[in-house]
């Protein structure tokens, strides 16, 4: 605190009886050395104790401008405005301690407490990641065991479908007919699982045993709900992506089979299907392929008029063989169903497609084809083995004369 001091004009320029308190350090001479503040007062009083004693003689005398350089000294020394304030303060409290003690003491406190909670966090991160890391490999075990247990159950449902299919191929290729039919049904029993194996039957190029597992197909047609039969033709048509194109020909003749038992709305999408897949421009250029065209031409030639585009198109391609011949009796059928306008609007298109194939028949069809055979059976007459030309030509166009003549 700083002390009251008087009004400024209490103070006057001459000096208190008792010099003030100041904290200016003591004034030093030239030598360095501290002089006495009391022995200057004294001094400056006393006129250094010189007075009355002239000086020497050539010395000028100046006692009187010494001792007034002193009081002028000493004035300004004690004068007010070179003053230093002090700040006191009062002693604290009991209540002012104990305050700052225990602001210091929460502040440890809190120190102390945030390290526990770091500590301790550390320790629970550290557990949840051991954690985490046992169930990890926990879970990997358990995968592991699963693979192992899916591939013991896959190698013995192959070990059983092995067994299965040598005792279904043996059965098959016996001469006793007495054999296949228990055999057939033996397999269907086993229902969808069976697919495999009957998958295997119907890409083999021995016809009886491709006849075999079209009957089993039947049976497991037969015996399956809704649900079933539509899982079983999902799994027919998915395997037309497979390069056997032999086992392609086993899956139509397997949907010729069925076709009695189908719903219009399955009938349909099949026909959908085949009118996509089997294209007769490429189906026809092998005898497999034309063996596939003349069962495609059977499921969908069957009396339905919405056929008619698929027949006209195969009809193009004399090469076909079989597969032209169907189609062409396939149309003659419609005949009896349709109106006099449609019989006429029919035949005109068959006009049409007569005189195309007959303009461009050298293009589809080679002699070589014709001396090879290629499929051209259904026009060789008895044990012709190669037909010329000219010959097959007019077959084909005979083959189109009986047709228009039919639909009158």
């Amino acid at each position: 605190m700083v002390p009251d001091l008087p009004p400024s004009d209490t103070f006057t320029d001459e000096p208190s009886a008792e010099p003030a308190l100041s904290l200016r350090p003591p004034p030093t001479s030239r030598n360095g050395e501290k002089q006495d503040l009391k022995t200057d007062i004294a001094a400056a009083q006393a006129g250094d104790g010189n007075e009355g004693v002239p000086p020497p003689a050539g010395v000028e005398d100046r006692s009187h401008d010494s001792g007034k350089h002193s009081r002028e000294k000493i004035n300004r020394f004690f004068a007010l405005s070179d003053r230093i304030p002090i700040q006191l303060f009062s002693e604290e409290s009991f209540l002012q301690k104990l305050n700052n003690v225990g602001t210091t003491m929460a502040a440890i406190a809190s120190v102390i407490l945030t390290f526990f909670v770091w500590h301790y966090s550390r320790q629970l991160a550290e557990r949840q990641i051991e954690l985490q890391a046992k169930q990890t490999e926990i879970q990997s075990r358990q995968l592991d065991i699963q693979k192992q247990q899916t591939q013991r159950e896959a190698e013995q449902a192959e070990a059983e479908l092995a067994d299965l299919r040598f005792k279904f191929l043996s059965d098959l290729t016996a001469t006793d007919e007495n054999k296949k039919t228990p055999a057939e049904i033996g397999l269907a029993a086993h229902g969808l699982n069976a697919l495999p194996v009957v998958h295997y039957a119907l890409g083999v190029e021995q016809a009886d045993i491709r006849k075999s597992a079209v009957n089993v197909v039947y049976r497991l047609f037969q015996a399956e709900d809704e649900t079933g039969r539509e899982k079983l033709l999902n799994k027919l048509m998915g395997e037309f992506h497979s390069p056997n194109k032999t086992l392609h020909t086993g899956i139509v003749q397997s949907f010729v089979k069925l076709e009695p038992l189908l719903t219009p709305q399955q009938r349909h999408e099949l026909v959908g299907f085949l009118e996509q897949t089997v294209v007769p421009q490429n189906a026809c250029s092998d005898q497999d392929g034309g063996e596939l065209v003349f069962e495609a031409t059977k499921f969908i030639g069957s009396k339905r008029v919405e056929a008619i585009p698929f027949l006209l198109s195969v009809a193009h391609f004399p090469i076909c063989g079989d597969g032209w011949r169907q189609a062409l009796y396939s149309l003659q059928l419609f005949g009896g169903e349709m109106s006099p306008e449609e019989r006429a609007d029919l035949r005109r298109q068959i006009e049409e497609v007569k005189k195309d194939v007959l303009d461009h028949l050298d293009k589809t069809v080679s002699k070589e084809d014709l001396i090879q055979g290629a499929g051209l059976a259904a026009f060789s007459n008895g044990n012709e083995v190669g037909i010329t030309f000219e010959v097959f030509k007019k077959r084909v166009a005979k083959a189109f004369d009986a047709l228009t003549a039919q639909l009158g």
